[in-house]
């Protein structure tokens, strides 16, 4: 396309944004007409300026400036415009296509140069943030918001959105679940937000609430389902964070929002992208567990501990070192079984999408496809995904608009966690003896291709486990939205959307008999199983808006929104197991013995409506008022909650939210200071938390299937009063720039109070149940969110530097209980008032008796397993303590450790020299600790798995000096129970992506660019923790949270990739 006709729609483009009444009819800038405003007659002063290039000097043509909706122009082929503002006080805006560069305080200056920076331009985004159901310069927000575009993000070289926003947004933790491909992260906004309700943010994409799936649990331990993963980042034009706000979205909103919004055609050039890349993912380094050499004196002594005379730890044959003694190949090697379950691995990602249009439609289609692979064996993510965005301006007053995206998804997994440990390739491949080998070997000492069946340990053969066993989820989402807007008049519109989401998501698991430990069931004993579940979830959403704008005068503007949403969902869940199907061939779930079937179903209807109000009010641009309101309903309410009020007989919570901010920097007493931007900022806000499970109102049953046999028990007591939580939060902030944006800082400082808190409550043992769930309980986050930018380099190198952190203090404030322990992966949790929650609760020590001299002097004893009181020996731990005494028990535990970090977020760096672009970005967590349950299994010392080689020095002779007890089959006095030894600093410095484009020079008529560039992730990290990976999450639950598990960890990748523009 010509220049000119380019530049004609650009021209047209910026009239529709900069609210031109007029119709666009020209060729050139000459010839656009505007139908003056009621309001011009306001417009009582003129100004003329030139825009031009900051780096070359050279005029720039087509820049749109603009004084809100009353007066627009665009600069001249020299660069020139003239502009009418009422009043030199003001500030006017330049934009570029459809978006906003920055605003400019005239400062009483009647005559304006106005610079824009090559990175402007090329970011002209950034000062335009997505609020819900609105677009606002980032000068107009009243709130705590954290944005970040797709096409700026120093790691858009991610393959998932969590990927991309991790350590981008200030007050966003966002933890990595594990290394397993597809699997996601966890988003704690500003803290922790329930304890037993949902803990996530609400996720919004292009205006739809996008389904998490957080009630559906998942029959392969260790696996979390992750539904950002159906989103292909390269879709993604922009992810905002809204901290403080909420209230809009009534009893979704408590753990904060995120809004999503995908990539749509920006004009009407017909473009085509295409990207691929290829990887190499690189296993970590191994734990360092004892050798062939090393374990065998080991299990030697182990053998005696647990009671063998020496003649029968001789003639183990294990330890025999006779060659031609039977088994002798099979028991004498030297397996380094982490490598028999890990490797290097390879991934690939094909990305191609088609945008463009005419006057009447604008679309932006795209496809993707990515195959990542796991270091762990077997294990890997693939996605398939098509999306479909298009515009319509179907008449002069009515538009249109679709979003539409289908996902296919599978993960081949392993299953993980303490529960899974016989199973879980991870684990197996450190406590494997590494004297025995994966295959079987002759008597002549050949391999057999054969695998090797589990040992008399007891320990399942890892590389079985990888080859035989089956873990798989396939999934299918439909995600698509339809609008409509009719624009009565320049003040009147109507809105409305309706959405749909289907999803289909399939899991299978397979454990064998060959290779795999058997496990003793309640009316068996278990060779292998079979598992399979369905689960298929159904939900519709509306949400229709009013809208009124205007300004009165030229001083008053004012917006009033007036809305409602409508949300209906379906799930249904069947769920089954099947145990020895006779051979490992037979992998159905008809397959196995029918009296050892279980079988679960679950169908469940909610619903979700919402009535909202919102007020967006500003004075001369410079005093800015946002009030917002939802009265919120819910299936999942009780009758007679002790909040909200009663309507159509249900009961409705209310969710109100007040905003303020004043742009100090546009105020005539700040002309002689030299900044860009200066506003405070105030809100208060009230949001709910409807994340409480359905149907807790009624007493509700469930199956039970026992030797074939099919009941009912009962599964909860009714609890009319159940309702929502409520988030009450205060933020004030402040945000700053500098003169041409050389340096920026947005602060702020919150509080946010979690009450009506969904607690257990217990029960008397005649109701044959525990506790029930109800509202009770207080709990407080109090932090700082900071965020900073600086523009180091201007020239030819052009460097920007940014960082972004926050800090946070949770307590609990009232319980309606003394405390609540909570067991997890063998340690404990404590929740109680005055300590934050779910912190580490367990032991402290003090070393490791060095004599018998010493045990007898502290005078200490233990209950055993038997009941019996028994003293500590030389070479037991230390344990402290707490209440005199001299019985370590119960009694004896403490706080020991809080996974919550001291501050956290990240720090990136963005380069630009001729065709080179570098960026980097890098995440942090500093002070949160780390219950490290892999090394408590790794230096427990109570049985014949393999240890790690720091149990080399554990104590063996009377005198010796060390932390290290001595081992003891069985661990008979809780050497090994949960203590401060296993709490580990889980503190790291992570260089997350680091990134090198090279823009080759092309002529530009066919194809408009194309780039090459290498990539980095995950190369290296700083910390002290002693696991494999310090960042990982097993659970979005406050209870899980800081406790290894001993999932995938994360690992190095190198890409490879290339980007054409045509």
């Amino acid at each position: 396309m010509k220049q000119k006709n380019i530049y004609r729609i650009v021209t047209a483009a910026l009239s529709l944004q900069l609210g031109f009444a007029g119709t666009v009819l020209a060729q050139d800038l000459e010839e656009v007409k505007v139908k003056p405003s009621q309001e011009a007659r306001y417009l009582a002063e003129k100004i003329t300026g030139k825009v031009v290039s900051k780096s070359t000097g050279e005029a720039l043509e087509g820049i749109g400036i603009a004084y809100k909706e009353l007066s627009a122009t665009f600069s001249n082929s020299q660069g020139g415009f003239e502009l009418m503002v009422p009043s030199l006080s003001t500030s006017i805006e330049v934009n570029f296509g459809d978006a906003l560069v920055k605003e400019i305080p005239l400062k009483g200056r009647t005559e304006i140069t106005i610079e824009l920076t090559d990175m402007e331009l090329a970011m002209a985004g950034r000062n335009s943030v997505q609020l819900p159901y609105q677009v606002q310069p980032s000068h107009y927000i009243t709130g705590a918001i954290s944005s970040i575009d797709y096409a700026e993000s120093p790691a858009q070289r991610a393959n998932s959105p969590e990927a991309l926003a991790q350590g981008a947004a200030s007050g966003v933790n966002i933890i990595r679940r594990s290394g397993t491909p597809g699997i996601g992260a966890d988003f704690f906004i500003r803290g922790l937000g329930s304890l037993n309700a949902r803990t996530q943010p609400l996720v919004v994409v292009d205006g739809m609430i996008y389904d998490l799936n957080e009630y559906q649990g998942s029959i392969i331990d260790g696996y979390t389902s992750n539904p950002l993963a159906f989103i292909d980042v390269k879709d993604i034009d922009n992810i905002t964070f809204i901290k403080d706000g909420g209230a809009i979205y009534g009893t979704k909103g408590a753990n904060g929002v995120v809004l999503i919004t995908t990539s749509r055609a920006r004009d009407l050039t017909t473009r085509i992208d295409f990207h691929t890349y290829g990887g190499v993912n690189i296993k970590p380094k191994n734990l360092p567990v004892m050798e062939a050499d090393e374990f065998r004196p080991y299990y030697s002594e182990m053998l005696g501990s647990a009671g063998l005379s020496t003649n029968q730890v001789i003639g183990n044959r294990y330890l025999n070192e006779t060659p031609d003694t039977l088994g002798y190949y099979n028991y004498h090697n030297n397996t380094d079984w982490q490598d028999q379950v890990m490797r290097t691995s390879y991934d690939q990602n094909y990305f191609i999408k088609v945008s463009g249009g005419d006057n009447i439609a604008r679309y932006a289609l795209s496809l993707g496809h990515l195959k990542s692979s796991s270091i762990m064996d077997e294990e890997d993510f693939s996605r398939s995904s098509v999306r479909f965005n298009a515009d319509f301006q179907v008449t002069e007053k009515l538009t249109a608009g679709t979003n539409m995206a289908f996902s296919y998804a599978v993960n081949n997994l392993h299953e993980y966690g303490y529960e899974s440990a016989y199973i879980s390739p991870l684990n197996l491949g450190l406590v494997k003896s590494p004297f025995l080998a994966p295959n079987i070997y002759s008597e002549e000492g050949l391999m057999s291709p054969n695998l090797a069946d589990s040992d008399s340990l007891n320990i399942s053969n890892p590389r079985s486990v990888v080859e035989n066993m089956t873990a798989q989820n396939r999934r299918y989402r439909f995600f698509g939205a339809y609008n409509a807007k009719y624009q009565f008049n320049k003040h009147f519109s109507l809105k409305t959307l309706f959405g749909l989401t289907i999803d289909k998501n399939r899991e299978t698991f397979f454990i064998p008999d060959l290779g795999v430990n058997e496990e003793v069931g309640t009316n068996a004993i278990i060779k292998n199983q079979i598992g399979g579940q369905v689960q298929r979830l159904f939900s519709t959403y509306s949400d229709t808006r009013f809208d009124y704008t205007n300004t009165f005068g030229y001083a008053h503007n004012f917006n009033l929104g007036l809305g409602f949403r409508y949300n209906k969902n379906r799930l249904q869940e069947d769920r089954g197991y099947s145990y020895n199907s006779g051979t490992d061939d037979l992998v159905t779930l008809g397959s196995g013995v029918i009296t050892l079937n279980d079988a679960y179903a679950n169908a469940g209807n909610w619903v979700w409506m919402s009535y909202y109000a919102a007020i967006n009010y500003n004075y001369l641009n410079k005093y800015f008022l946002d009030v917002n309101m939802a009265v919120d309903g819910s299936s999942r309410f009780g009758k007679d909650t002790a909040d909200g009020m009663s309507l159509f007989g249900h009961r409705f919570g209310l969710f109100p939210s007040v905003q303020a901010a004043w742009l100090l920097s546009s105020e005539d007493f700040m002309s002689g200071v030299n900044l860009d931007l200066l506003k405070l900022r105030l809100s208060y806000s009230q949001a709910g938390n409807d994340g409480i499970g359905n149907y807790r109102y009624l007493q509700t049953y469930s199956g039970s299937n026992v030797l074939a046999s099919q009941g009912l028990v009962r599964a909860d007591l009714a609890n009319e009063q159940i309702q929502w939580e409520t988030n009450t939060k205060l933020n004030a902030g402040i945000d700053l720039t500098t003169a041409n944006k050389v340096f920026g800082i947005s602060l702020d400082i919150y509080q946010n109070t979690i009450s009506d808190l969904l607690t257990l409550q217990p029960l008397q043992a005649a109701t044959g149940l525990n506790y029930y769930m109800a509202n009770g309980g207080e709990m407080v986050n109090t932090g700082i969110d900071l965020g900073l930018t600086a523009r180091v380099l201007d020239g030819d190198f052009k460097l920007t530097l940014g960082a972004q952190a926050g800090t946070y203090t949770n307590e609990v404030k009232q319980l309606p209980y003394d405390q609540r322990i909570t067991s997890v992966a063998g340690g404990e949790v404590i929740t109680t008032v005055g300590e934050s929650a779910a912190v580490f609760y367990g032991y402290e020590t003090e070393g490791v008796y060095s004599s018998s001299e010493e045990a007898g002097s502290a005078g200490l004893s233990t209950y055993l397993p038997d009941g019996s009181l028994a003293p500590f020996q030389a070479g037991d731990m230390i344990f402290k303590d707490q209440n005199g005494d001299k019985i370590i028990d119960d009694e004896d535990r403490t706080v020991i450790g809080n996974p919550n970090p001291d501050f956290y977020g990240g720090f990136n760096a963005h380069a630009t020299y001729k065709r080179f672009t570098f960026d980097a970005a890098f995440t942090f967590s500093v002070g949160n600790e780390v219950y490290n349950y892999v090394r408590q299994q790794m230096e427990s010392m109570s049985g014949y798995e393999n240890q790690l080689q720091s149990v080399r020095n554990r104590w063996r002779n009377e005198g010796q000096q060390t932390d290290m007890p001595q081992l003891a089959y069985g661990d008979p006095r809780g050497n090994s129970r949960f203590s401060d030894r296993w709490i580990e600093d889980g503190s790291y410095l992570r260089l997350k992506t680091i990134s090198i484009n090279y823009a080759l020079p092309v002529d530009g008529n066919i194809i408009k660019r194309i780039d090459i560039y290498v990539s980095g992730q995950n190369l290296f990290t700083l910390t002290k923790y002693l696991g494999y990976d310090p960042e990982f999450s097993y659970t979005s639950s406050v209870f899980g949270q800081g406790v290894d598990v001993g999932l995938t960890p994360q690992f190095t990748s190198v890409l490879l990739g290339l980007k054409i523009g045509l």
